[in-house]
């Protein structure tokens, strides 16, 4: 296998976790995770409405990167993209979280007004003390995003409760580079 073959499966394997149908933390096999690529699963109909509901994730942070991708079977250098990344319920609802809801809404460029949207299902989750004090992160990536594109990021735990309680969210704005290379 030549190596630029070999960089090439490596890419497109990194392109599929950022999809990433296994969301399991490291280091917390016990927090089963995996994603859905859109918003219209049938198992969230029954994460709403509940009376046992976690509170809003924390420490969303949204960081601007460069990464390579592969597109078309060729590697892009120095693409802008986004990293978020947060952590589940800092009290005692960390318990209840049975999932995220992760929505981008894209403010500007030729995406505007596009949005995307993943859950991240952890409904057979087992939360421990432990993880309370050792506080798994979860991730999430946008690969080829146009530079200077400004985007809207929201993280909700779930289940959500009924529509006249607070909801379980925190959102942040970011901007990507302003164009590839040294940022």
């Amino acid at each position: 296998m030549s190596v630029k073959l070999v960089l090439q499966l490596v890419f497109v394997q990194i392109a599929r976790l950022s999809w990433g149908q296994d969301c399991t933390p490291p280091g917390f096999p016990h927090l089963k995770c995996t994603v859905s690529k859109n918003c219209l699963d049938a198992w969230l109909s029954r994460l709403t409405n509940n009376n046992l509901n976690p509170s809003a994730p924390t420490e969303l942070t949204v960081k601007s990167i460069l990464k390579d991708y592969v597109y078309d079977g060729r590697i892009v250098s120095n693409y802008p993209a986004f990293s978020i990344t947060w952590k589940a319920a800092d009290d005692v609802g960390f318990r209840y979280t049975k999932g995220f809801k992760v929505t981008i809404l894209f403010l500007n460029g030729y995406r505007v007004n596009e949005n995307i949207c993943r859950f991240y299902n952890m409904t057979e989750a087992v939360w421990n003390d432990s993880d309370h004090l050792n506080q798994p992160k979860f991730h999430f990536f946008i690969n080829n995003l146009p530079p200077s594109t400004d985007c809207w990021v929201e993280v909700c735990s779930l289940p959500m409760p009924s529509p006249d309680r607070t909801q379980p969210c925190v959102h942040r704005i970011r901007t990507t580079f302003r164009g590839k290379a040294s940022c």
